[in-house]
């Protein structure tokens, strides 16, 4: 454990972290670029997409569609903006600590949302499983990492693993 800390010191001060937006060199994301990312203020049926009251399923054709009854979005993703370089360096190259950037935006807009869904009695995380293969390449679960942080957040929001 002392050696993995001396390592990533190092690393650190040899290769440092900056913000991916503005390169300020403050870690992945500065506190002012990531005031910059759109989170929403109102969300939509997940299947018709029409406004919906907290991201729940409109109505019983909808409702057919999905296991669940609501959906909670935390922000607008552009296939070319900052929240898609945050989830490739979680990804591809293997940035762990970026989970803990993604996992407050999250918390963020959970809480921002949990007073209309009733708080946090009947909320489980289920973290899609990552294949065998690219666990062992990757060496870790992103989603499971995610659901980790949100469930140590709330207070041990029960995780099904």
């Amino acid at each position: 454990m002392i050696l993995k800390n001396l390592l990533d010191l190092v690393c650190d001060l040899a290769f440092p972290k900056t913000c991916l937006a503005c390169g300020r060199a403050e870690g992945y994301l500065c506190f002012v670029c990531e005031r910059e990312i759109g989170f929403l203020q109102e969300q939509v049926c997940p299947n018709c997409r029409r406004k919906s009251e907290f991201g729940k399923v409109c109505g019983e054709k909808c409702a057919r569609v999905f296991a669940f009854d609501q959906l909670v979005v935390c922000c607008n993703y552009e296939k070319s903006g900052l929240l898609k370089r945050l989830f490739v360096l979680l990804k591809y190259k293997f940035a762990e600590e970026v989970a803990e950037i993604l996992g407050k935006m999250m918390k963020q807009q959970l809480a921002y949302f949990s007073h209309n869904f009733g708080g946090f009695e009947n909320v489980v995380f289920v973290p899609v499983p990552a294949h065998a293969k690219r666990l062992k390449y990757r060496g870790f679960n992103q989603a499971l990492l995610l659901a980790e942080y949100l469930s140590r957040s709330f207070g041990g929001i029960r995780l099904v693993d």
